[in-house]
């Protein structure tokens, strides 16, 4: 909004100096706000892009429809609470948040789909053991993914 204001006030100038070298405006702030606005663009197209083609993925290899809406939702409910501690936090979607995003999205998809794989495999009978022997078999590989991932990031600092 103060982007445009600023831009249409340049205009003004302009247009009432004739003769003159145009009047522009200039600024970091103008720069990281474009930056930051093709971010969030784009962190919320690869989000639903990654989940639309997680979805047709897993429903190709699968062809079980009830599986493939569940691990969607799945997929989309995790995005969508890390949507919300961010708002919870108080915190806009700047450059990390927008590759958080992206990086959980793509973690979400992965460990629901191979859950769900072996969910699909499993030659138990009732859903509560196929669950069970799903969380048992891949649910350790995955805790072990996070156990080292969620550590990492402090290497950066």
């Amino acid at each position: 909004a103060h982007f445009e204001s600023w831009e249409a006030y340049a205009a003004r100038v302009n247009a009432a100096a004739e003769g003159a070298a145009p009047c522009f405006q200039t600024s970091q702030a103008w720069q990281d706000m474009a930056t930051l606005d093709t971010l969030a663009r784009t962190a919320a197209v690869g989000m639903v892009c990654s989940l639309a083609f997680a979805t047709a993925c897993m429903l190709l290899v699968t062809q079980q429809w009830r599986l493939t809406f569940f691990a969607t939702l799945t997929i989309a409910a995790i995005v969508i609470s890390l949507v919300a501690a961010y708002v919870l936090m108080g915190r806009t979607l700047g450059f990390m948040e927008s590759v958080n995003l992206a990086v959980v999205s793509g973690l979400a998809v992965d460990y629901t789909l191979h859950i769900a794989h072996v969910y699909q495999h499993s030659r138990e009978r009732s859903r509560l053991a196929r669950t069970q022997e799903a969380l048992g078999v891949i649910g350790v590989s995955i805790a072990s993914g996070a156990a080292t991932t969620l550590p990492a990031p402090s290497l950066l600092f």
